[in-house]
């Protein structure tokens, strides 16, 4: 749940970004990737579809994971087992 507040924060701080006056830069997720591991994201022309993944914007992937967390870990109702199988 906190990573859907997140990406809502963040989704919502690009809006802000590009109503604003001003040039207009949106905060991709090669760029979030450099700030949290320190070295550049891999991004070579031997997965191009690595190097389209690093130029979406953050929030995207940042929703997209907190929605695959809160499906994972949703509540479920408990199963009924039966302990002894009754014979018809």
């Amino acid at each position: 749940m906190t990573v859907l507040v997140l990406s809502v924060v963040m989704a919502s701080g690009e809006g802000v970004m590009a109503v604003g006056t001003g040039t207009y830069d949106s905060l991709a997720v090669g760029e979030v990737w450099t700030l949290l591991s320190g070295h550049p994201a891999p991004g070579d022309a031997s997965l191009p579809w690595m190097r389209d993944i690093m130029h979406l914007p953050a929030w995207s992937m940042t929703m997209a994971f907190g929605l695959m967390l809160c499906f994972a870990y949703r509540r479920r109702t408990p199963k009924r087992r039966m302990m002894f199988r009754t014979l018809p």
